[in-house]
């Protein structure tokens, strides 16, 4: 009787210690992913990205945040709009551009698009050419109007990579042309370039219209294109809601405007309204 009371002790005794490892184990995962989901982001910028942005002006990058939906973003990109930008360097600094965003029907070449087809038109600047699929957000088109030029990438110019998470690159050759917009038929500027995507991870991103969740990528672009070198970087900044909040480009038409060297462009959202010229709420 004793010993088949004591084996039972034992069991009972096992029964607790084990309930006891595993309600520990719980516990721990439980405050593991409470603190996942409070902890800080890591920050992927490194000094050269800041100083490249610091061209936005002082305060503009906030601390790292979780960075948000990158097909929100997108459709976001792709929102019929126009939009008030900040110039804050390149030669108009200071003045208050009006950006537009709409669909198209045809290539700067004049061909008719193959797919559905956005533009950003940024006065003074460029006019990107946008399409969307389930790689993400890419430019089959660059359009100079400026110089009458417009350049085309193969494969395509990434704008927005889906699946590409923060602090995550992918770098890959392609083929180069620009062609005159008066004679499209005819390739001006070729080469080859090398484009490397970054996804830099989402910060806060303070602008004069607000305070926002950006998410900060870059994309740099070496090689040649006639006989110039090519070696330059955009840093664009996306935010849910609002798509492109601000973008700081330089040495962007080094390739094609030859006898210009360190071409510095970066502009920051002002205030923005939606469809025709309706004022939307911006985050305070």
């Amino acid at each position: 009787m004793t010993r088949r009371n004591s084996s039972s002790a034992e069991r009972g005794r096992g029964a607790v210690s084990l309930g006891a490892v595993v309600a520990l184990l719980l516990s721990l995962a439980v405050s593991a992913l409470a603190w996942a989901a409070t902890a800080t982001p890591p920050d992927f910028l490194t000094k050269t990205d800041r100083e490249l942005l610091g061209k936005l002006g002082p305060g503009v990058i906030g601390k790292p945040i979780a960075s948000p939906s990158e097909k929100e973003i997108a459709a976001a990109v792709l929102r019929p709009r126009s939009s008030r930008f900040r110039m804050v360097a390149g030669p108009r600094a200071g003045q208050t551009i009006e950006v537009t965003t709409k669909s198209v029907r045809k290539l700067p070449d004049g061909n008719a698009v193959k797919k559905p087809t956005w533009i950003i038109d940024i006065p003074y600047m460029m006019t990107q050419y946008m399409v969307m699929d389930e790689v993400g957000l890419t430019a089959p088109a660059l359009l100079l109007r400026h110089v009458g030029l417009f350049s085309e990438y193969k494969p395509i110019e990434p704008l927005l990579i889906f699946g590409l998470g923060p602090g995550e690159s992918k770098s890959y050759p392609t083929k180069a042309a620009a062609r005159h917009v008066s004679t499209p038929e005819e390739v001006a500027y070729g080469g080859e370039v090398t484009v490397t995507y970054r996804n830099l991870g989402a910060y806060e991103i303070k602008t004069p219209a607000g305070t926002f969740p950006g998410l900060v990528i870059r994309c740099d672009y070496v090689g040649k294109i006639g006989p110039a070198q090519m070696n330059q970087a955009d840093l664009r900044i996306y935010a849910p809601g609002e798509g492109l909040i601000a973008l700081s480009a330089h040495d962007r038409f080094e390739a094609f405007l030859i006898l210009h060297k360190n071409i510095v462009n970066a502009f920051i959202l002002e205030d923005t309204r939606i469809g025709s010229l309706t004022p939307s709420p911006v985050a305070r």
